[in-house]
Order: structure tokens, then C-alpha cells, then sequence
């Protein structure tokens, strides 16, 4: 084989990465141009030809290249990331403050029922009302709970599994603020008087598109969560720990509630296969929620 042949392997090797980027010849000349590349992947394995010849055609072809028009799609960008967490893990505030610059950033309109459990996070979490579950009464399928008196209406406490301050290291503040906007949720529907014992389904629902508005904040394409997952499956397979699986557990629950989009009747749906029923406030299975 030539050392020219080389030429052609470079060719080979590139066109993956130009497809990927989503690169478009937009000049009508794309046979044009198929087809002297064919010729000279030809010359290259003609033995028949010099050196000399390989390089200018070589020469001739690339050397028009500039002069086709090249358009790139204006929404090419690259995968999008959750930031590196912080390295130690979270207390309630810190997740609060993390939450409030994320959404500064925010370009939408913010959902009215998202602003208003936000507010209530705020106000409990300053208030000593909203706090990690420090005596680890919370199982491990069980993110966060709201705990109230019914018919009474005072306002009630946050408690968050103590798993979830470790897992900021992993998955970031922005992301675990998703358990903490649910439960805020349902503090905004007590207060509202839409929250009660029998009523469960629609109380779940209500918090989880507060949830789900909170998660297009946090993650506008559906990408942030879907790499955690993919890093944590890796891990998980080579590495495999108690916490660990809990992330994965929560990332995937996450997912899910994404795949939803917010429509309540596929929230309604996902909270019966979480175990909730009408009537009753437990949880039944041993799917994590949020």
C-alpha cells in the first residue's frame, strides 16, 4: 500500500466527528463532491499512478473545499452537564441558596405553583421547619415527607433522608432540591386547604408537577439526569455501594417523572406504581419517590 493511502484512512476517520457535529455542505454540490472523493480513493489504490499524480488531484480537490458553504445548525451544542458538586455534602440551606442562584439563570416564565412552594421552602428551611431526617426514621425508597395534623392548620415539618445530603456530592445541590420542592408542595397545599388523608392521589400530583416544573429549571433538556444515571450505572457495576444504589434508585425515579412532561393523568398513573393509594397517606412497594 502507499503511504498515501493514509490519505484515505484520515478521510474515513473524520467523517464520523463531521456527522456528529451536524455538519451540512449547502451548495448542490454534494454528488460533486462524493464522487471525486471516489476517484481519488481509486488513484490511491492504483498502482498505476504516481505519487505525484495522487497529490494533485489530492491538491485539486481539497484546495475547492473553502469555497463551499458550509452551514452549521444553530442549536449545535454540546451535551449538557450538571456542574462538579461541591465536596462536602449539603445541609437544607445550602440546598435553598443553590436552588435560588440556579433559577437567576432561568430564562422562562416560572410556573406560579413552582414560586410558591420555592417561598415555603425558604421560609420553613429558615424557620428550622425543613431539615434532613437526622434520627434516619425514612427508609431508603423514601426521599422526603411531609409530616402535618390533619384538620389542624398549623403548618407542618420537612424531613429529607440524610442519604440525600451525601448524594449533593454526586448529583449536585440543583437536582436534590427536587425532594424538597415536593414536600414544600404539599406545606403549600395544606396551608391552601387542598391537602388531606383521603384525597391522596391528587395531593401527589399536585406536588409532582411542582416537582417536574422545578426539574425543567434544573435540567432544561433532559440531559443532566440522564448522564448522572449513566455514570451512576457504571459505577454501580464496578463499584457497587448502599449509596450508590440509592442515587441510581433516585436518579431513575427522576427520569421518570420527566417522561411524564407534567401532564397530570401520567403523574396520577406513576404515583399508583409508587405505591400511593386514595385514603391512605403509606406508600405501599418498595419503588423510591421523591
Amino acid at each position: 500500500m502507499k503511504a498515501l493511502a493514509m490519505l484515505w484512512m484520515a478521510l474515513l476517520a473524520a467523517a464520523p466527528a463531521l456527522q456528529a457535529a451536524a455538519v451540512v455542505v449547502d451548495d448542490g454540490n454534494t454528488d460533486e463532491i462524493r464522487e471525486e472523493v471516489s476517484h481519488l480513493k481509486d488513484a490511491v489504490g492504483d498502482y498505476g499512478r504516481t505519487d505525484a499524480e495522487v497529490v494533485r488531484m489530492a491538491h485539486d480537490l481539497f484546495g475547492r473545499m473553502p469555497s463551499a458553504r458550509i452551514v452549521v445548525h444553530a442549536n449545535l451544542r454540546g451535551w449538557d452537564r450538571e456542574p462538579t458538586p461541591p465536596a462536602a455534602p449539603a445541609d437544607a440551606a445550602r440546598r435553598v441558596e443553590s436552588a435560588d442562584k440556579r433559577l437567576a439563570y432561568y430564562d422562562k416564565d416560572v410556573p406560579a405553583p413552582m414560586a410558591k412552594a420555592m417561598d415555603y421552602a425558604r421560609r420553613m428551611q429558615k424557620d428550622g421547619r425543613a431539615d434532613f431526617d437526622q434520627e434516619r426514621k425514612l427508609s431508603d425508597d423514601e426521599m422526603g415527607v411531609y409530616n402535618y395534623l390533619i384538620n389542624v392548620a398549623q403548618l407542618g415539618t420537612i424531613r429529607m433522608n440524610q442519604a440525600l445530603s451525601f448524594l449533593t456530592t454526586q448529583i449536585g445541590d440543583a437536582i436534590i432540591y427536587a425532594t424538597l420542592i415536593h414536600e414544600a408542595a404539599h406545606a403549600r397545599d395544606h396551608q391552601d386547604g387542598k391537602l388531606n388523608g383521603k384525597d391522596v392521589l391528587d395531593g401527589e400530583v399536585l406536588a409532582f408537577q411542582a416537582q417536574y416544573q422545578w426539574l425543567k429549571v434544573a435540567d432544561p433538556y433532559d440531559e443532566r439526569i440522564c448522564y448522572l444515571r449513566t455514570a451512576f450505572m457504571t459505577t454501580q457495576k464496578e463499584n457497587p455501594s448502599r449509596l450508590g444504589a440509592i442515587g441510581l434508585q433516585y436518579l431513575n425515579h427522576l427520569a421518570e417523572l420527566q417522561a411524564t412532561k407534567g401532564d397530570a393523568k401520567a403523574i396520577r398513573e406513576m404515583a399508583v406504581r409508587l405505591g400511593y393509594r386514595d385514603g391512605d397517606e403509606h406508600r405501599h412497594g418498595g419503588k423510591t419517590s421523591a
